[in-house]
């Protein structure tokens, strides 16, 4: 397995990687999950793009714009870069991934 870092970091020279690291970066996908936002005075959340890491872990990278919880004046659960474990939540007629805890990969 590689660390946690290394397909980020190797990913700015891919002179470096292995064929099996291409293969495994190539089959991460980012996707759609919610973050949980503190002092808002309610539960909320908001939606941010994550790398799917496989069995239930995600790299949190930021919103679909690029933007952090300081851009936005917001504080989130967890910080990007991250990564965390979801838990499903039923919302009205969604399904959504909420960001809960911090993985130990």
């Amino acid at each position: 397995m590689y660390g946690l870092n290394q397909p980020f970091v190797a990913a700015c020279n891919p002179y470096s990687l292995s064929i099996s690291l291409l293969k495994t970066l190539h089959e991460m996908k980012q996707i759609k999950i919610f973050m949980p936002l503190l002092n808002e005075g309610t539960t909320v959340s908001r939606p941010i793009i994550a790398l799917d890491m496989g069995n239930n872990i995600y790299k949190i990278l930021g919103t679909e714009q690029g933007l952090g919880p300081d851009d936005l004046d917001e504080e989130w659960l967890f910080p990007i870069g991250n990564c965390v474990t979801c838990k499903i939540v039923q919302h009205s007629t969604d399904t959504m991934l909420v960001a809960d805890n911090i993985s130990n990969i």
